[in-house]
Formats: C-alpha cells, sequence, structure tokens
C-alpha cells in the first residue's frame, strides 16, 4: 500500500513539474512587448545579416506593439514560410502564440523548370499548424516575378488550381479577426529590374515597368475573382518598402488613379535592426532615420482615409522558444534554425471614395 502510495505521490509530483516547465516555455517565448532593452541584443544583431538575406532583430519570441499601440490595435502574430523553410518546428511556432502563416505556393520544378504547386510544403504547414479545439489561418501566396503575358497566365493557372483543389480547400479560409469571410490569398509583388541591365534606372524604364507589373497584377486578380464568383475573395498586396517606393510610386499619375495596387491591403516586409524603428535606443538607428522611413512607410500605407498595412513582416531572424544566440557579425555563421516573423492589425472596412477598402481599426 505504501508502496502505491509513493508512486501515486510521485507521479502527482512529476505531472506538477512538467506543467510547471510547460508554463516557463510557454512564458518565454509569448509576444513581447517593446521596447527591447539592454541584454536582448546580441553580438552581431545590428551588424551584417547571418546569410546575405537575412535580415532584422534576432528574437526568441514574437514581438507586440509598444504602448500606447498596443492598447488601440488589436495584434495577431504568425510566420512567413517557403520552400526554403527546411526545419521548421510547428509545435513550438503554434506554443508560442502563432495564429496565421502565409506560405509561398509555388516552386520550380527541377526537371521541366516549370513553376508547381508545391504541395509539399503546403501539406507539411496543413498538417503541422492542425491542433484540436484552435483556430489558425492558413494564407498561401504567390510570388508573381517579371510582369509578362505568359507569368500572368502561370500565376492564374496555379491559383485556380489551389483555389478549386480539395487538397487545398483550408486554405485562405477567413480566420484572422477582421478578414471578410471567404478566401484570402496574397500576391507577392518584390521583383525588380535585373540591376545588371540597368543598375540605376532611367526614370521612364521604372514607370514602364511599374505600370505594367500593376496591371498585370490587377489583371490577374480579376480574373481569379471572377473565377471563384459567387465566392468572396479578399487579395493582399505582399512587398517591400524599397519595391513599392522604387516601382509602383514611379508610376504616372494617371495610372495610379486606376491601378487596384493602391486599394488592397498590404503585408510590408520591412525589416530593421530593432524591429521597424519603434525603439529609439536601437543602437545604429537615428530619429532622422527612422523618420524618413516611416515617412514613405506611411505614403505606401495611408489611402486618404486608413492605413492600408494590415500586416508587417519585421524580422526573418526569428528563433522562437529558443534561448538568444551569441554570434559572430559574420554572414558567413550558419544561423539556427529561424524563420520570419509577422504582426497582423485587426482591420475594419472603409470606403475611399473609390470602393471598399480594408484599414486598420
Amino acid at each position: 500500500m505504501m508502496v502505491a502510495q509513493f508512486f501515486v505521490a510521485t507521479f502527482v509530483q512529476a505531472i506538477a513539474l512538467s506543467g510547471a516547465l510547460i508554463s516557463s516555455c510557454w512564458a518565454a517565448c509569448s509576444p513581447q512587448n517593446f521596447p527591447l532593452r539592454t541584454g536582448t541584443y546580441i553580438d552581431g544583431n545590428q551588424a551584417g545579416p547571418w546569410k546575405k538575406t537575412d535580415t532584422g532583430v534576432i528574437v526568441s519570441s514574437f514581438v507586440s506593439l509598444p504602448e500606447p499601440l498596443a492598447a488601440v490595435l488589436t495584434t495577431h502574430h504568425g510566420v512567413d514560410l517557403s520552400v526554403w523553410n527546411t526545419n521548421v518546428n510547428y509545435t513550438r511556432i503554434l506554443d508560442c502564440g502563432a495564429e496565421f502563416a502565409i506560405v509561398k505556393m509555388q516552386v520550380e520544378d527541377k526537371s521541366t523548370k516549370i513553376e508547381v504547386i508545391d504541395a509539399k510544403t503546403l501539406a507539411a504547414a496543413q498538417k503541422g499548424f492542425s491542433r484540436p479545439n484552435t483556430s489558425f489561418s492558413l494564407i498561401p501566396y504567390y510570388y508573381f516575378g517579371d510582369p509578362t503575358d505568359a507569368n500572368e497566365s502561370v500565376a492564374f493557372d496555379l491559383l485556380k488550381k489551389l483555389l478549386d483543389g480539395a487538397d487545398w480547400a483550408a486554405w485562405g479560409k477567413a480566420g484572422i479577426e477582421g478578414l471578410p469571410p471567404g478566401r484570402t490569398v496574397m500576391i507577392d509583388a518584390e521583383t525588380k529590374l535585373d540591376p545588371k541591365r540597368e543598375s540605376v534606372p532611367p526614370n521612364h524604364v521604372m514607370q514602364n515597368f511599374a505600370t505594367r507589373y500593376s496591371r498585370h497584377i490587377c489583371s490577374l486578380i480579376g480574373r481569379i475573382r471572377d473565377h471563384i464568383k459567387p465566392e468572396t475573395l479578399t487579395v493582399m498586396l505582399y512587398t517591400g518598402l524599397s519595391n513599392f517606393r522604387g516601382y509602383f510610386d514611379a508610376m504616372p499619375t494617371s495610372e495610379k488613379i486606376k491601378s487596384c495596387v493602391y486599394q488592397l491591403p498590404v503585408l510590408l516586409a520591412w525589416t530593421t535592426a530593432d524591429g521597424g524603428g519603434w525603439d529609439e535606443t536601437a543602437p545604429g538607428f537615428t530619429r532622422e532615420t527612422k523618420s524618413a522611413n516611416l515617412i514613405e512607410a506611411n505614403k505606401i500605407c495611408y489611402s486618404g482615409n486608413g492605413n492600408l498595412c494590415l500586416m508587417r513582416q519585421y524580422t526573418q531572424r526569428g528563433i522562437l522558444g529558443s534561448p538568444l544566440p551569441t554570434i559572430s557579425s559574420s554572414p558567413k555563421v550558419e544561423p539556427p534554425p529561424h524563420v520570419d516573423l509577422d504582426r497582423f492589425l485587426a482591420p475594419k472596412s472603409s470606403d475611399n471614395g473609390l470602393g471598399t477598402v480594408l484599414v486598420q481599426r
């Protein structure tokens, strides 16, 4: 009897201990508020990226907005994945507070060099983020390359296949607070002119490129919306600060007025070493630099009656639930498994005179 009581007591203690450990793990990676203070910046955080394209603040949790913004804007946290994320800990991402994932939906077939649906990455994300009694939004994004008729046709065929496919019925279903019912997809417009061909393109070259890009994006969106009617389709524009500022803003005024690009909710990929210019104490960032960047961001986001930037990719170096590493400033250092981190701000519908748009609530 005493032996039985001993084992029961030990079992109960083990359960209690495991519960405490789980709670502490959750607490360690739950979303943290700005500002980041001394001790969170580590060697290499403000220096060169781990690899050539990994930029942003190195954090072990999602980063919320600072007060007083946090008090008025509802934030939801998520990640950005593609075929390049080969070591994804879906359980840890969920435990740390993720509510959505945007996932690149296409990949180039190595044998044919033709773009196809990235079934492996989509299926892995769909399975990995599935958790009983948990609401999670899976949003596919299509990387739209060089704006040509042929590339628009490929994009239409793949988006149509994904939206029609029984295997992908869960993708794009509205789930994040404030998104309209129906499906949601993203168009990633981050292509630039070939720097080898045009290192500093003349203004007219930039205008022509931006106009073609805008027209093809708007044509693609119209075709997809017509295809899935009467179901509602929400399309978000995934772009970078330099892409929008350098190209779409170069369009002639006559094109800007009629372009759908300026009516779309935006995911702005803007990674800085302080997580987005919120923290005035961040080393290496002057008030003048941040002010200039914020002005440019506001030019992109402001629609006349609200802020179109609903989602923000603020770092490519999120190591959720792991201790912050100490690394050298050399970009040759192999980083730990990491993912892009995004925050989504709950929107509201607003009429800007040209139609209904989604803006920050």
